[in-house]
Formats: C-alpha cells, structure tokens, sequence
C-alpha cells in the first residue's frame, strides 16, 4: 500500500510519520525512515526521544547515501577507493586535453581554459543526478543535424563524459555513481521485500533518487510518503517544484498498483493565529486585504526602514526590549535576505547596544579546533599512530604544547620516520642527529620534549581509546569522547585560544571559540 500524506507546513506530517512508526515497531515490523541528509542526525534524535527504546532495533533512519552503505553491506559491492576533488579536476584537464583533437565545439577551450574542467565536472555531476548516460547525449545528438550547434554539443559532451569514465573506473569509484549502483541492485534483490518505508522532509527528488523509490514502491509492504502541499489540488505558484515531483511520484505509484491520499489541515506549530494565518496563506495571490481577519495579539510586527544602517538600529532596539522582559538571547534569530549586504552594519549595531551575537555563516565543521582534535584522535586510532595523523592531532593547539615543542616533536619523528607501535613501544633513544655517535645539546633538547609529548599522548588517548572499545552505545561513546575533553582541559584551552584571537583584533573568531564548548556539551548531552 502506497500513501501520499499531505499538509502544509505545521500541519504534523512528521508527528503522524512516527507516530505511525511507532505502532508498526511494536508489531515487530522492520521499518525503514528515509529523510534528507542534512535532516539525519535531527531525525535520529527525534526517534529517539520519541520512541521507547525496546523498539528501535527494528528501526533504520537513512538518507539516500546511507541507503547504499546499508544495501552494500547486506549484498556486497561497497567501495572504499573513491576518488578525491583534487584528482577528479586532474583527470578531467588531462581528459580534456587528450580529447582536444576530436572535439568540435569544444576544441579550442579543451585542455587549454582551466575553468572550462570545472565546468565539465559540474555539467557531469548534473548528468549523473539526471540519470543521462553518455549514451543517451549520443542518440539525442544523432537526432539533430550535422551543422547544428546543439548537436556537436551533445556529441563532445557524449566523448568527454565517457572517457572521463573510463579514466575513473580504471583506479577509483565515484561517489556521483552510488545511487546509479543501489538502484541496479535493487532490480536484482528484494532488500525492501515485507518493510514498511516512511519517505518524509523531502520537496523534491533526482531522477536516480526517483527511480529507487520507484524500486521501494515495488518492493515495500507498505510506503507512506509525506509531500509539503496543503493538498493535492493545490495550483499555488510556490508549490510548482512540489507539484511536478508529486505527478511523477503519483506516475511511479500507479504503475505499482496505485495509492491513496491523506491530508492534514491546520498549524499544529504555530503559537499564535496570526502566525498560523501567515504562514498558510503568505503565498496565495487570492487573499484580500479584506478577507484577511484582524489579529491583534503582537507576534508580528512590521517596521520600515529607509536604509540597512536603520534596520540595524530598529532590531537591535526590539532585542533590547525583549530582552528587558526576560527573553534570553539563545532564543532570538536575526534573518536576513542578504546577510553579506548587512556585515559589519548588523555587527557595529549590536556592539552598541552591548547585545552579545554569532553572525552564522556557512563554515566546515572539520575546520574548527575541537573537531581536528576529535577526528584526528580517531584516525591515531583507526590507523594505528600513522606519523601525520600524531603531528595534526598535536598542531591543534588544544594541548599545553608550545610551539617550539610541537616542531621539535615534528622533526623527531619524522627524521626517524617514526610509525605504529613504535610510538607507544617505549622511551625513544634515537638520536635526533642521526646515524652519530654524539648527541648535540640541540638534539638532547629534541629528544627531551619529543618523550615529553609522546607520554602524555599516550596517556590521554589511551585512556580515550579504552572508553571507546567498552563502548556498547552511543551514549557511552559520547561519554568517552567527554571524558577524553575532560582530560585535557578543552574548555580551559579554548578560552586561551580565544584570547590569542582577542589579542589580534579577531574578536568574532574568538567570541566563536568561546562559544564551542557550549555547543560540544549540549551536543553529547542530546
């Protein structure tokens, strides 16, 4: 049975989903949650605060490349040699330069115009998630006249994206290509076969992802999939991307005999009718000023400021009223249309009004100094001490090591190429001068703080490292990563950090260090 669960924003689509869930857990049915991948860890906590514990096991909350890592797992076929952004762009240029010759259209930017590769991986990548085949621009191109342009086109394209293939799959797998696989093997096994699929969050779908739920719908016991729309009439021009990725799903269920519709009314979030009408009807181009009802209850309030410097002003005065009242400043968020456009004019405002902030801007969690240390403690120990996994994990200055030690330690180790078991095996005695019979002060010096690093680096992941493999759950790896931060005194290590960075004049960086710790705890504790 296949479900089509509409309703607008509010209405509980995801209440009902696990709710839902629930029951089916507690018959014993193998139940699968698919969401996006940016919504995974949120749905994973959601579960598990929501369902009892005893039924989680038969209960997998994937996103589409999971799904993959899961099927591999179960059938075989997983890749562990995918190919790095690096090599990709230098296969393509050399790609591309080997092709020039026999090029039409694109002969003269081929192998010559650097650009011109970003261009082809990103056109490529649009291919893949389209599910167009090198084949397929091939035929199409077949289709059109020799003289047109769009045709020569298409059979350039047709010859770069094959052999970019080729020159791939004779060293690497690609990443793009994984979807493409789950779904060729999903033709041959029934990994879906008596489940039942929950698909929510989604607003659209790839045409590979399309074709995967077409192979769930077939497979599945049951499918219930949710879709953002008040209801399955809805022509609202805003709905037009949700409208056509209904039509094809409804194509794809019909095929696999047919489904039915749910629809759920109202705001279940909203806190305030006025905000419940907004959100409801902020898109409609039908509704009258005079058929719009009066609210009068404060939740919203429209200002109009001549210039971004007045808009500044005029929300760092309502924040200072609301926090007059007891609001704490967690619970206020800034949106902007354009938040480039008002850097350094929002900040300059805030700073006037003494209101603490975080300007959130799009930043790699792996680049924050907590995250280095974490992850590279993890690859000490997945890899075994490798050499340049020790060297990073220290550089991150959340150890009490000075600089110079951490260059002496660096030179140590490498000079004798130190890896493995030799770095916990004992006291090294090798000279740091090499193949001598004397050692310098220098290299004495050198020897002293490179055992000085190495004890207390056992000492701590060690202990690290113990926690981890008594580790039955999650909670306890959470626990053991805690402790390891406990350890080596992050929080007080952070503030020094953050200090530095007061002390160069980089007062938004440190006043995000200083936030980190915060947000690391409140991170284990969920």
């Amino acid at each position: 049975m296949i479900t089509f669960l509409y309703g607008s924003y509010g209405s509980g689509k995801t209440t009902a989903v696990l709710d839902a869930i629930a029951k089916d857990l507690e018959k014993g049915i193998h139940t699968f949650l698919l969401v996006p991948e940016q919504e995974t860890v949120q749905a994973e906590h959601t579960t598990l605060k929501r369902l009892p514990p005893h039924v989680q096991l038969d209960l997998e909350v994937l996103n589409f490349s999971r799904l993959y890592n899961r099927v591999c797992r179960e059938y075989g076929g997983l890749s562990y040699r995918y190919i790095t952004k690096p090599i990709r762009h230098l296969l393509m240029w050399q790609n591309l330069k080997e092709l020039a010759p026999l090029l039409e259209e694109y002969a003269s930017l081929a192998g010559k115009d650097a650009s011109f590769g970003d261009i082809m991986l990103s056109t490529f990548n649009e291919c893949k998630a389209s599910a167009i085949t090198p084949e397929e621009l091939e035929n199409t191109a077949k289709k059109l006249s020799k003289d047109d342009p769009l045709g020569r086109r298409l059979r350039d394209l047709s010859l770069i994206f094959a052999s970019f293939e080729r020159l791939v799959s004779q060293n690497y797998s690609d990443s793009s290509d994984d979807l493409s696989r789950l779904y060729e093997v999903l033709l041959k096994e029934k990994f879906f076969a008596g489940t039942h699929v929950y698909i929510d969050s989604f607003t659209s779908f790839t045409a590979v992802e399309h074709r995967i739920i077409e192979r769930i719908f077939a497979q599945a016991e049951q499918v219930v999939i949710t879709l953002p729309m008040p209801t399955p009439d809805c022509n609202e021009i805003s709905m037009a991307g949700v409208r056509d990725c209904e039509q094809r799903l409804i194509v794809s269920a019909e095929s696999h005999g047919g489904h039915q519709v749910k629809i759920l009314r109202g705001n279940q979030r909203a806190q305030s009718a006025a905000l419940a009408f907004l959100s409801e009807n902020l898109w409609k181009m039908d509704v009258s000023e005079k058929d719009a009802p009066r609210f009068d209850d404060g939740s919203i309030h429209l200002e109009i400021c001549n210039t971004p410097y007045a808009e500044a002003e005029a929300t760092a005065s309502h924040i200072l009223q609301l926090l007059r009242q007891g609001e704490r400043c967690r619970d206020i968020v800034v949106l902007m249309r354009n938040p480039e456009q008002y850097r350094g004019i929002m900040e300059s405002a805030f700073e006037k009004c003494d209101i603490p902030y975080f300007f959130s801007q799009k930043r790699e969690l792996c680049s924050l100094p907590p995250m280095k240390l974490l992850l590279s403690a993890l690859r000490i120990k997945q890899y075994n001490w490798r050499k340049d996994d020790v060297i990073s994990h220290i550089k991150t200055g959340l150890y009490d090591f000075s600089v110079r030690s951490c260059d002496l330690f660096e030179e140590y180790v490498t000079t004798w190429n130190i890896q493995g078991n030799r770095f916990t095996d004992g006291e090294w005695t090798m000279n740091p001068d090499g193949f001598t019979e004397r050692i310098s002060l220098r290299g004495q010096a050198i020897l002293t703080e490179s055992n000085a690093i190495r004890r207390q680096l056992i000492d701590v992941l060690e202990n690290f490292f113990v926690l981890l493999d008594a580790a039955q759950t999650v909670g306890d790896m959470c626990r053991a990563v805690y402790h390891y931060f406990n350890e080596i005194s992050l929080e007080d290590r952070l503030w020094a950090l953050a200090e530095r960075e007061v002390q160069r004049g980089n007062r938004k960086e440190a006043k995000e260090i200083q936030s980190l710790y915060g947000v690391i705890l409140n991170t284990l504790a969920d």
